[in-house]
């Protein structure tokens, strides 16, 4: 199974690392984990792979509507005009 890795911020907090999305997901996780991570080679531990596919950090088939869905949801305000112009 392939995945892409999507586009997320990581801030180191006690030796852990906390990433962030722009669709509003976030994960907490520990060194060995973002390293694995990083790597690219989550596909080597199925329990991080579930966590990274769960929370949206990667994409893979199973879970690309439901981020694009997230990301829509987040973002879907920039699309519409003023709702009340006086």
């Amino acid at each position: 199974m392939g995945y892409k890795k999507t586009m997320y911020r990581a801030r180191s907090i006690g030796g852990n690392f906390l990433l962030t999305t722009d669709h509003g997901s976030w994960l907490a996780l520990t060194g060995d984990e973002y390293k694995t991570l990083k790597n690219g080679s989550a596909e080597s531990e199925p329990a991080l792979f579930s966590k990274l596919e769960q929370n949206g950090l990667i994409i893979t088939d199973k879970n690309e509507e439901d981020v694009i869905q997230k990301t829509r949801d987040r973002y879907g305000f920039l699309w519409g005009g003023t709702s009340l112009h006086i």
